[in-house]
């Protein structure tokens, strides 16, 4: 590929297409491997989905250093245990469109990027060598606008969402038990990490509750649960 910052040369390889991340970029190591197309020294750089202890100690092996775009869920943990002590830095580096911003005094967003690393070691799950390796923290200002705008539209969401279901709950819907609200809660969640701020509960009504109740509307019954 020709552009105008010079010649890239690209290669490229057919996988299956139910193959998972992993599996594909263990084949296409060993492919690069077997045509002499990854030497000792060569970065290999792979996106998301296809980090594993496996992939960094196989080209560790080769004599190959490896940066990979990790789970969080991985590393969320040894953050949340280290996030005091974290040296963050800010990123030199930015697109061709920031810059232009800065110089322009432009009213669209100014971007940027905050580092910290800290230092990890793996082990080979072949030869349970430790493999020294850096864990790379980056907090993204346009990521966090966007988290925010999520958080937000997924509190509102899950809001209306539970008022409908102690609604639901109140009419004395025929069909309302514990059970299924609690499948219908499930639902709603999902994995919206909002749902950790949300919290639900169905607790029974007294006798003497219930008789203060207006009288139920067709098809339903007097509720036996409130869900709060």
């Amino acid at each position: 590929m020709v552009d105008e910052l010079g010649a890239v040369p690209l290669l490229s390889q057919c996988l299956d297409g139910n193959a998972n991340g992993h599996t594909a970029i263990r084949q296409q190591c060993d492919w690069l491997l077997a045509d002499g197309l990854l030497p000792p020294g060569t970065l290999m750089v792979s996106d998301r989905g296809t980090f594993s202890a496996e992939h960094v100690a196989r080209l560790h092996r080769h004599g190959c250093p490896v940066l990979c775009s990790v789970p969080w869920e991985d590393y969320q943990g040894r953050y949340d245990s280290q996030a005091d002590q974290l040296n963050w830095q800010r990123a030199r580096y930015l697109s061709l469109e920031q810059p232009r911003r800065r110089q322009s005094n432009s009213s669209l967003p100014q971007e940027y990027y905050n580092r910290a690393v800290l230092r990890h070691s793996l082990s080979d799950p072949q030869t349970g060598e430790a493999i020294p390796c850096r864990v790379r923290f980056v907090d993204s200002s346009a990521d966090e606008t966007i988290c925010r705008q999520t958080r937000e539209r997924d509190r509102v969401r899950l809001r209306q969402g539970l008022e409908a279901i102690a609604a639901t709950v109140a009419r004395g819907h025929p069909q309302t038990t514990p059970a299924s609200i609690a499948r219908r809660v499930t639902r709603l969640f999902g994995k919206r990490a909002a749902a950790r701020f949300f919290h639900g509960e169905m607790r029974p009504l007294t006798a003497e509750e219930q008789t203060l109740l207006p009288p139920p509307a067709r098809g339903c019954r007097r509720p036996r649960y409130r869900f709060t």
